[in-house]
């Protein structure tokens, strides 16, 4: 016995009632799912940039849209801020001009509702369709965006697959959510992620060419730890760097924001975030 669904085959997770077999591993989703449309566009789906891909990005570019052509499946590795969003655009417009049904996921609704504000400003003729918990009323479309969590709606339906972050938490490690996006695919994936150690295709430089900044720790009593930070935040307020200040407790956030006002440090609270925005 196999499940449909997250593919479980071990039977100490079925039950029967009323002459219906249940899987205990996934009974937690819904058994409502999707069949999506063959799609004719009658326009030509493209998107825009207001800003050029460098070297690297668009040999990446062209390399994943090879490896799709080919019918390669892709893992590709990109630092922290080597652009992966602008990289998948080419593959992503290539195959929604075939007629193809893509699908963009994550594992956190916030990424999502981030990432799909970006798309619906850069493509244009094609309109993304937002899946997630609390926001499921529209389900079908050519090109979706959705948590994991949701692909147990598309069963075989995804020409391509684009995972974001594939090892961050809750995907990582979870039985039931990687068989269920591997049951959602019809044709071939590119998973994401700037934490593994290689991938089929690697960007390990951002696009700016710069190192990824090494976070130092600096060991101190209050007072001079308050000395230290208003001498930093001075130094960058001049430089007209923005700044986010992070604190241990929600109920910090308002005692350093009035503690910066006495030396003119100007800045906003975002408490429910426990972060200080530091204005200039």
């Amino acid at each position: 016995m196999k499940c449909s669904r997250c593919q479980n085959e071990d039977v100490q997770y079925f039950f029967e009632n009323n002459g219906r077999i249940y899987c205990r591993k996934c009974i937690a989703f819904s058994t409502k799912t999707v069949n999506l449309k063959s799609v004719k566009n009658e326009k030509k789906i493209y998107y825009h940039l207001n800003y050029s891909l460098n070297l690297e990005q668009e040999r990446t570019s062209r390399l994943l849209i090879e490896r799709y052509q080919n019918h390669q499946n892709t893992v590709l590795k990109a630092v922290t801020g080597a652009g992966k969003t602008e990289m998948i655009y080419g593959v992503i417009e290539y195959a929604l001009n075939l007629g193809h049904h893509v699908c963009l996921t994550m594992p956190r609704k916030e990424l999502v509702i981030e990432l799909a504000k970006r798309i619906q400003k850069q493509f244009f003729n094609i309109q993304p369709i937002l899946v997630y918990g609390g926001h499921t009323e529209c389900l079908e479309g050519q090109f979706i965006i959705c948590t994991t969590h949701q692909l147990y709606r598309y069963p075989r339906m995804f020409d391509l697959l684009i995972l974001d972050e594939y090892d961050a938490f809750p995907y990582r490690d979870n039985e039931v959510l990687e068989n269920i996006l591997m049951n959602s695919i019809k044709g071939n994936y590119v998973f994401m992620s700037a934490t593994i150690e290689s991938g089929d295709v690697q960007v390990l430089q951002r696009f700016h060419h710069q190192p990824l900044p090494i976070p130092t720790c600096k060991v101190m009593g209050n007072f001079m730890m308050l000395c230290h930070l208003v001498y930093q935040l001075k130094k960058y307020q001049k430089d007209k760097k923005p700044v986010f200040l992070f604190v241990p407790r929600i109920e910090m956030t308002r005692q350093v924001q009035k503690f910066l006002k006495f030396f003119s440090i100007k800045s906003h609270c975002a408490t429910s975030k426990e972060k200080i925005f530091i204005n200039h």
